[in-house]
């Protein structure tokens, strides 16, 4: 008789654990900063009166822009060049781009404290508040800068572990304050800048050490910095100029009533603004590696892929508002916004081409070419305007939709040509690896 061994029938391989990668975890980090700022405007304008939060809400702005100017001045450059260094030369690039922000946050922080002075001496109401924007803006500038590194570097996962800890923080602050009847506006601006504060004091404690500041290379890397930092903040001036200007346009030609329907519904579909800045804040570090390893090839896989990803997800949510009609306009604001439903559709469709916009200028920073964004940029607020003040006498506030369409479209055109142009032209380069300087 012979003895039978029974062998263990072989494991199975453990099936690997579902992980977000860099691309959901940005959208989902997105959702959470776009979430406790909308929280925060929640809870503040509950608490107090609409001249309170008017003036708390000036203030924040003051900050706010400075936040944005130091970004595209020097965050913008270091999330392009970032990804063509390694290692030492990485640490000391990294290094020379924080001497230029604290520089420059010193510069914003004393710019508020003189308009603080200034408001103070006219007794000025909002004297106050912007003293405290004063004292918190250099925290929340450097917690902003120390954000769009990481973000840079692709450490998606840390960036949303820290906006989440800052957006608990400052919302239990606002609301401890709320509920010991200590809420104003200095003390609301002073937890916004405590929670930035503990969230660069942490990342100083934890990323600090591998940074080098080397003297002899600070004003270099400025200038190489400035060659693209200052196009990139003229596109951002001149982009930003038109939700402001075109509600102006309209008013001219058609009245506040006009301008009001036309402001209500493109805050209906701006919600759409979320996910395309979530996909942004991965797409602009990942274009520009993309080019620097894979050169004009990868570039156009990861921007073809995005432009596909957009045209689904953002047309089929103009599809959706089309077939939707008004009622959204109605159930959020009230019927006195019946008939608005075309409006929203021509809107929600801007969305999508705006989306194909992005794309194609984050291709153009990716290949160092920020200029032509800017005048991308500049064609289409000059679009955008004639086209609104040809159509919207004719067509009401559907022909101011329509000439917003009209000139973001125009503006993704004159872009997208200007970046295949340069696609071709650099076929069968390799992207830049190195040192750039």
């Amino acid at each position: 008789m012979t003895d039978t061994v029974l062998r263990p029938a072989p494991a199975r391989p453990a099936r690997p654990r579902w992980r977000p990668g860099p691309g959901p975890l940005a959208l989902i980090d997105q959702a959470v900063v776009s979430g406790a700022s909308f929280a925060t405007s929640v809870l503040v304008a509950r608490a107090w009166s609409p001249d309170e939060f008017g003036v708390y809400s000036l203030a924040l702005g003051l900050t706010l822009v400075a936040r944005a100017v130091l970004g595209e001045l020097v965050a913008s450059p270091y999330t392009v060049y970032s990804g063509r260094y390694q290692g030492r030369e990485l640490a000391e690039y990294t290094g020379s781009t924080l001497v230029h922000y604290l520089v420059l946050t010193g510069l914003a922080g004393a710019g508020l404290a003189a308009a603080t002075v200034v408001l103070w001496v006219r007794g000025a109401e909002a004297a106050g508040a912007v003293g405290a924007a004063a004292v918190a803006c250099p925290f929340l500038l450097l917690r902003e800068y120390v954000r769009r590194v990481d973000l840079a570097q692709l450490e998606v996962g840390a960036v949303l572990a820290t906006d989440a800890a800052v957006a608990a923080g400052q919302m239990g602050g606002l609301v401890l304050l709320w509920e010991c009847r200590l809420l104003s506006v200095v003390t609301a601006l002073g937890v916004l800048g405590a929670a930035a504060a503990a969230a660069f004091v942490v990342w100083c404690t934890v990323r600090l050490p591998a940074v080098r500041v080397v003297p002899a290379r600070v004003g270099g890397d400025w200038r190489q910095n400035w060659g693209f930092a200052r196009w990139a903040v003229v596109g951002f001036m001149v982009g930003s100029a038109t939700p402001y200007v075109l509600p102006w346009v309209i008013a001219s030609a058609a009245g506040e009533g006009a301008t009001g329907v036309f402001v209500a519904c493109v805050t209906l579909v701006n919600v759409a603004g979320m996910y395309i800045a979530g996909v942004t804040n991965y797409l602009t570090p990942r274009a520009a590696r993309a080019y620097t390893t894979g050169g004009v090839g990868e570039l156009r896989r990861v921007l073809g892929r995005t432009a596909l990803m957009f045209s689904v997800i953002l047309g089929g949510f103009a599809a959706a508002v089309a077939a939707a009609g008004d009622r959204p306009a109605v159930l959020v604001y009230g019927p006195a916004y019946a008939g608005c439903g075309t409006v929203l559709a021509v809107l929600a469709a801007q969305v999508w081409v705006t989306s194909l916009g992005v794309t194609a200028g984050n291709g153009l920073w990716a290949l160092d070419r920020p200029r032509a964004n800017a005048a991308a940029d500049a064609i289409t607020i000059l679009a955008t305007v004639m086209a609104v003040w040809v159509l919207l006498p004719p067509y009401g506030v559907v022909g101011a939709a329509l000439g917003a369409l009209a000139g973001t479209t125009v503006g993704v055109l004159a872009r997208v040509a200007v970046l295949l142009r340069l696609l071709r032209g650099a076929a069968g380069r390799p992207g830049p690896v190195g040192d750039v300087r």
